[in-house]
This record gives structure tokens, C-alpha cells and sequence, in this order.
């Protein structure tokens, strides 16, 4: 499937994440895991996987902010296992 940038963009933009996939040709996944961390627990939303490998969507923390960069490594370390 080919798309064009400002197709790309526009669906990222959008935050049209299934979309895009569905779109470039991956597999819908409807999967959601909770991983707790600290105090707080998130939920990954997959949105889209290709022969094992699954792209997920999180959810913020408590305050409304994104997870560190520190936290997303152990976030997805515990969703390696």
C-alpha cells in the first residue's frame, strides 16, 4: 500500500493510529493489557499487528501526563514478558 506524506501526517496528526495501520495493510487487534507501575497503572491499547509484532497505544499517568522515557523502557519491558 502506498500513502502519501501529507496522508501520513494527517492520520498522525489525528492520532488516527488503527487507521494508518489498517490502512498500510496490518491486521486489527483489539488486545488491552494493564502494566502497574509505581503507583499508577496503565492501559496498552493494541491497535494493529503484523506477524506477532503489535503496535499499542498508552494511556497517560494520573496528572494527565505521558510516561518518561524511563517508564515507557519499563512498560515495555513488562509487556516483553
Amino acid at each position: 500500500m502506498s500513502i502519501s506524506k501529507s496522508e501520513f501526517t494527517e492520520y498522525v496528526k489525528l492520532f488516527k493510529f488503527r487507521e494508518l495501520f489498517n490502512y498500510l495493510g496490518w491486521d486489527n487487534d483489539m488486545t488491552v493489557t494493564t502494566v502497574k507501575l509505581d503507583e499508577y497503572t496503565y492501559t496498552l491499547t493494541c491497535v494493529a499487528q503484523k506477524r506477532g509484532f503489535r503496535v499499542m497505544t498508552c494511556t497517560h499517568d494520573a496528572n494527565g501526563k505521558i510516561p518518561t522515557y524511563p517508564e515507557r523502557l519499563k512498560i515495555n519491558n513488562k509487556v516483553k514478558q
